[in-house]
């Protein structure tokens, strides 16, 4: 069971995910034990590799949704839910929580954004905001729409403080007295300036009908609430990613209700109207825009010439005694975006106002808003961008031998691909005025990079391969190198290796690993149940032991110490050492084993020009199996269409006896599953039998299109064995016994295809003699 769930981890989020069917729940009471232990595993190693500085690991959520999956009556068995088990992420600094005061909140989130706020990722940010309440002692779920519109409020640079956080069922509406409670409502909070909506029951919203209808009402509210001098925009990307999210999850299985969801922001409209006119004036008194709510309009604001501050102007103590409404942060705030200006309150900022109200004192001169003024990046350096691990591909933690390995690779870029980038020290800093718009910031400090053979820049401090190859970079320079030199093993640890040109590996390339080369290939050490395949030579050191898993392929010639129990295409020669035994090899050329005591022996070994060995074949064992004289290629083709065949006619015969097992059944013992197998079977066989007859077309073509070579030989030097089929040239040649010292040719000589090896080459270096050729003997 374990081996069909698959964890998947998402680099760049820091997450490791579970996908479930309900077969697969249907067949245990339980998931599998140690998918928890992996996922912990997994993020362990990548704390310890510093990427992240805590995680957790969702065991509960693993086990409720595995039980709602298996308990979904009327679901199909290929119905899949995708469930997070663990996550983790870096220490995003500046962010606090604290209790609410009151009840309306569970807590009270502060932000104070550093300079890298705008690279943080959402999935980290949430994640360390449920941390810090938990350290806080709040167990509560917060809602994640508030939390993310924090988010968004941190990447842009702006202070978030006090901002307070409700639990997400208090987000929840009421449902009217004797009313069901509706999948889902679209609430506003004008003070907030949020359009979110709350999900009760996702299984409602995996109706197209139902998402459409709340996309319409999520507009209706974007127009309604536009009126009241507010401009909304619809996070139309991220509110999709999110909904799909929670489509594909425990969710929609009605877990983990209800959903928050952020669906649009406001932003004054005076900030874009009479704001940005006073803006472009130079500052002055601030003629603010209308409002509704209560004390509106009660005071303006005075902005400084370079727009950096705004005071307050025109406030009466009076209006701590006007009944109609409260001088407090809220009434300030209201004021403060009424006019178009940054609502983000410094702490002095904050105290001040808070001393000044409580002691009912006057309001004018006191600072209202104030810029962010901008800042150059500072101390620039060379980042190895291709290095990163959110620029690779997802990685599936139990394929490892393909995606993890390919996570891991980081030595290779590829064309095209972003090498390194200038980054600073200190990151530059977006200024902002008092009317939130960006003002341009100091130049960055520059950086000079000396550009080498095979890299280009772009975008001014962007340095990318124009091919493959291995990026050679120090403090000021940067260029690519065409021969990769691999110290170590190929593994997992080290990643699998993608290369344009020639590479040299200082080791072995151990199970599972791929390496795919485009020009020459030699390894030092063995090369094992690993995927090789090289544009030129390939060269193994030591040996060949691929398994029935593993292939070695080169476009030129193989050599190797040995070759046991494995699978070898090539388009030249191989050269041998010691031994081939009990493996699939087809060659281009000559396949010759060159010690004293060599020996080819078992398997299937197909070659173009000759077999050239001391020994071949088991005298008692396996049979060994030579096709000689044959083109490659055509034969590669060959044996790949008859696998094919061989696996659908075995498919078939398979489904063939379960569909006569169930026709033999009676009528009472038939169950509604049974017909529905049988339907499958019938409808299959019906596709398996188009596709055995393709296959046998296919495979008839290929062996039609085989071509032979004339001069194609086997020498023997010592014992040719019985037990060997042998077919040269196209002719099946029987070896009635043990035999010493012969050659094996595909025309008769004086009756025999088998010749003695004394003979064949005095022959053989007459001929070239008569022709007035150097002769060429058969080592």
């Amino acid at each position: 069971m374990s081996d069909q769930l698959k964890l998947s981890y998402a680099a760049g989020s820091f997450r490791v995910r579970c996908e479930i069917s309900r077969a697969a729940a249907k067949a245990a009471e339980s998931p599998p034990a140690d998918l928890i232990a992996r996922a912990k595993t997994k993020l362990e190693s990548v704390k310890n590799a510093g990427e992240i500085a805590f995680f957790y690991v969702y065991e509960t959520r693993l086990n409720e949704t595995w039980k709602a999956l298996r308990e979904a009556e009327g679901e199909a068995d290929d119905r899949k839910v995708v469930v997070t088990v663990g996550a983790g992420a870096p220490l995003l600094n500046g962010i606090k929580a604290e209790k609410s005061p009151t009840e309306k909140a569970i807590a009270l989130l502060h932000v104070e954004p550093p300079k890298d706020a705008a690279t943080w990722r959402y999935e980290w940010f949430k994640l360390m905001v449920v941390k810090r309440l938990r350290d806080a002692g709040v167990r509560e779920t917060p809602n994640f729409a508030q939390v993310f519109a924090a988010f968004l409020r941190a990447q842009r640079g702006e202070k978030v403080t006090a901002m307070p956080i409700t639990s997400a069922t208090a987000a929840m509406p009421a449902a009217a007295a004797g009313q069901p409670a509706r999948a889902f409502s679209v609430v506003a909070n004008k003070q907030r300036l949020e359009i979110g909506v709350v999900i009760r029951n996702m299984k409602e919203l995996l109706q197209k009908s139902q998402r459409d209808a709340m996309l319409i009402l999520i507009n209706q509210a974007v127009r309604q609430l536009a009126t009241d001098g507010v401009e909304y925009k619809i996070l139309k990307k991220d509110f999709l990613a999110a909904l799909q999210a929670a489509t594909d999850g425990p969710e929609s299985l009605n877990l983990e209700l209800p959903v928050t969801l952020l669906a649009a922001v406001g932003t004054p409209a005076a900030s874009a109207g009479v704001g940005a006119a006073q803006a472009a004036a130079g500052g002055g008194k601030i003629n603010c825009g209308p409002s509704t709510h209560p004390g509106a309009a009660k005071i303006s604001f005075a902005v400084s010439s370079d727009k950096m501050e705004a005071t307050i102007t025109g406030f009466a103590k009076a209006y701590y005694d006007d009944p109609t409404f409260q001088v407090d942060m809220d009434w300030l705030l209201a004021e403060i975006r009424r006019c178009g200006l940054r609502s983000e309150l410094t702490e002095d900022m904050n105290k001040a106002f808070n001393e000044a109200m409580r002691k009912k004192d006057d309001l004018n001169g006191l600072l209202a808003a104030r810029g962010v003024p901008g800042a150059g990046g500072r101390a620039p350096y060379l980042h190895q961008t291709y290095k990163d691990a959110a620029g690779r591909s997802a990685a599936d933690l139990d394929t490892a031998n393909i995606d993890m390995r390919e996570m891991q690779q980081r030595a290779t870029v590829k064309s095209g691909q972003l090498v390194a980038q200038v980054r600073y020290k200190e990151p530059p800093v977006t200024g902002r005025n008092v009317y939130n718009e960006e003002i341009p910031a100091p130049p960055d400090d520059q950086m000079i990079v000396r550009v080498g053979d095979g890299i280009v820049q772009r975008d001014s401090q962007k340095y990318y391969a124009t091919a493959d190859g291995i990026p050679m970079i120090d403090e000021e320079s940067i260029s690519l190198s065409k021969v990769l030199v691999h110290n170590g093993d190929v593994n997992l640890r080290s990643g699998n290796i993608r290369f344009d040109g020639p590479v040299e590996i200082k080791g072995s390339i151990d199970m599972g690993a791929v390496v795919d080369v485009t020009g020459d290939l030699i390894v030092h050490g063995t090369i094992r149940a690993a995927q090789v395949r090289a544009g030129g030579n390939i060269e193994a050191k030591s040996g060949i032991v691929t398994g029935g898993k593993g292939r070695v392929q080169a476009r030129g010639h193989i050599t190797a110490e040995f070759i046991e129990n494995s699978n070898v295409v090539c388009g030249g020669d191989i050269y041998v050492a010691k031994a081939i035994i009990n493996s699939r090899i087809i060659s281009g050329g000559t396949v010759k084993i060159s010690a004293k005591d060599g020996v080819i022996a078992g398997g299937i070994i197909s070659a173009r020009d000759a077999i050239i060995t001391r020994n071949l074949g088991f005298k008692r064992g396996a049979l060994t199996t030579l096709n000689i004289g044959v083109d490659w290629k055509i034969e590669q083709a060959m044996q790949i269409r008859k696998g094919r065949l061989e696996r659908c006619t075995k498919r078939a015969g398979e489904d063939r006896q379960a569909l006569r097992e169930l026709v033999q059944k009676k009528a009472a013992q038939m169950t509604a599953r049974h017909k529905e197998m049988k339907d499958e079977l019938q409808d299959r066989l019906g596709r398996f039998r188009t596709l055995i007859e393709n296959a046998e077309k296919h495979l008839q073509n290929a062996i039609a299109k085989q071509n032979f070579n004339a001069s194609a030989k086997i020498i023997i030097h010592e014992t040719l064995a019985a037990n060997c089929a042998v077919s040269i040239g196209g002719q099946v040649i029987p070896v009635p016994h043990d035999v010493a010292n012969v050659a094996i040719v595909p025309k008769r000589r004086r009756g025999s295809y088998i010749v003695p090896l004394e003979e064949y080459v005095a022959e053989e270096d007459g001929a070239a003699a008569g022709a007035g050729k150097g002769g060429k003997k058969a080592s």
